[in-house]
């Protein structure tokens, strides 16, 4: 074999490492879409996940560092990859132009997370280390930032139980209604499945009617739940979902509601009647009997005594804003003393001003509403109500 042969050989194989060691360095790190911006928001619809954007210019010297030091690091690159569809262009030319001005993308790099209907859920500005940028990717991928994503799922008629469950979480985060798809939810699932630590977690957040099939079942195989999930937080859920369902019954007058939520509740939670007494007392007052609640309220408070500062200032409150019977007033003055002495803070003693000004105890009432307002400054609250309290006792 002459020595050119040889050099050919080794050139050969140098030649076709090189290439190998090309198409490896082009797999690794974060993969980044080829594509127009169009294209980039269809696939962020049709794969579900939200589009990472490196705007950058070729001026930039933290943006080039980012392509050295921070894209290609294995941990950033399978979280990336895996989570994102991720897309770079430049700021200065075609598409990055009109980008740049929809986006006011006026500084390098701009990191953006952006949802398929192209509304940013995360940015983050200049250069970022790989352990930098793993924060700021974790927080643009919280579920909430992710409910663009579900809704074209499930406006799209895709209907499987983890698309349920992802709209009707990611909506009870951003506080919109979310019912629909949790009761769609829920009808997936068996009884068995029910008791899974997903569903019991689906259950505390998305169940509020006392009356759903969950909650129903909840309460039939409350030992099972309490025996994987604890008793204290098991019959929490009971007495809120519960409460909830007769003060909406309360709302619409409907008595029987009512009543057969006390007797569900108490078949299968035994608490000296306690939780049946607040319902009542609850169904009484938000059916509009303001004087029905205060002697029931008289009557729960002192067989049960209560350490919640929120119970007694809201019984407080509404005893001051509806009943004028001097005997009920002087016991709703009662709760609220004890909610200052449990919670020295504004709404306690907004509530206690209001129930010393309805009995006429003008220099009890002034020193409430002035401690009131000293801790509405110092938290930072409006303390409109309190500063009108006092000028009405001021005039």
């Amino acid at each position: 074999m002459t020595p050119m042969t040889l050099y050919r050989r080794a050139l050969i194989v140098f030649l076709l490492l090189l290439g190998g060691l090309a198409n490896l360095s082009a797999q690794s790190g974060v993969a980044f879409f080829k594509g127009s911006w169009k294209e980039v928001l269809e696939a962020s619809k049709t794969q579900g996940k939200l589009i990472f954007v490196d705007a950058y210019t070729e001026w930039c010297g933290p943006c080039k560092a980012m392509v050295r030091n921070t894209f290609p690091n294995e941990t950033v690159a399978d979280y990336f990859n895996k989570n994102f569809i991720s897309y770079s262009f430049d700021m200065e030319k075609g598409e990055g132009i009109a980008f740049a001005q929809k986006y006011q993308v006026n500084a390098y790099p701009t990191l953006l997370w952006i949802d398929p209907l192209g509304e940013i859920v995360h940015q983050a500005l200049g250069y970022r280390a790989p352990t930098e940028l793993m924060v700021d990717a974790e927080k643009a991928n919280r579920p909430e930032n992710l409910l663009a994503i579900y809704e074209v799922q499930y406006n799209a008629g895709i209907l499987d139980p983890q698309v349920l469950l992802n709209v009707a979480m990611a909506r009870q985060l951003k506080k919109t209604d979310f019912q629909s798809p949790a009761k769609a939810y829920f009808a997936t699932q068996s009884d068995k499945d029910l008791l899974s630590a997903a569903n019991w977690e689906a259950i505390k957040l998305l169940s509020s009617d006392f009356n759903s099939r969950e909650i129903q079942y909840l309460l039939k195989a409350r030992n099972s739940f309490v025996k994987q999930y604890g008793e204290g937080a098991v019959d929490t859920k009971l007495r809120e979902t519960a409460e909830k369902t007769v003060r909406d019954a309360g709302a619409n007058h409907d008595r029987a509601v009512c009543d057969a939520v006390i007797s569900g509740f108490n078949k299968y939670v035994k608490d000296n009647g306690r939780a049946a007494a607040r319902m009542d007392m609850v169904y009484t007052g938000t059916s509009g009997d303001w004087k029905g609640y205060a002697e029931k309220a008289s009557i729960y408070f002192e067989k049960y005594p209560v350490t919640d500062a929120t119970q007694l200032t809201w019984a407080a409150r509404n005893v001051a804003t509806y009943v004028t019977e001097p005997a009920l007033l002087e016991a709703a003055a009662v709760w609220a003393r004890q909610a200052v002495a449990l919670s020295p803070q504004y709404e306690p003693y907004l509530a206690q001003a209001m129930v010393y000004e309805m009995l006429g105890k003008n220099n009890e009432a002034t020193l409430a509403a002035n401690l009131a307002i000293r801790y509405a400054q110092l938290n930072k609250i409006d303390p409109k109500e309190a500063s009108a309290l006092l000028d009405r006792l001021q005039h």
